[in-house]
């Protein structure tokens, strides 16, 4: 996870990461070594290779929590697709996450799973 997460310009240093059913998460995402945002969550459940339910918040705007879930699907050629719905309280919650610059991190985030998974593929092969 620490290999793709978030922007190209940020790192994650990670204090928790368990992710089963009842488990919890927590990490930081630091630039040039500084904390610049703490994320924390509750994994409410972990049906292996299918779905993951589980709440997302942010230190630095603790009332913008969503319960996000993560379906995954397999596809042809070993290949999964991964679906997530997250729901928050309101829509001042939705527009200050959207404001925090999320939108470029999931690009890139997700552009750089791209990345690790093709070479893993790659390495296999």
């Amino acid at each position: 996870m620490r290999q793709w997460l978030g922007p190209d310009s940020i790192d994650t240093d990670i204090d928790v990461w368990d992710i089963r059913t009842g488990g919890e998460y927590r990490y930081t995402a630091t630039r040039a070594g500084e904390p610049v945002a703490h994320f924390y969550g509750a994994v409410h459940r972990v049906n292996e290779n299918e779905k993951i339910v589980q709440t997302f918040g942010f230190e630095e705007m603790p009332d913008a929590v969503s319960l996000d879930t993560l379906v995954f699907t397999d596809l042809p050629g070993g290949r999964s697709r991964m679906e997530a719905l997250s729901i928050v309280y309101d829509f001042e919650s939705r527009a200050g996450m959207l404001a925090s610059g999320m939108e470029v991190g999931i690009r890139e985030g997700y552009a750089a799973l791209d990345r690790v998974l093709a070479g893993l593929a790659e390495a296999q092969a």
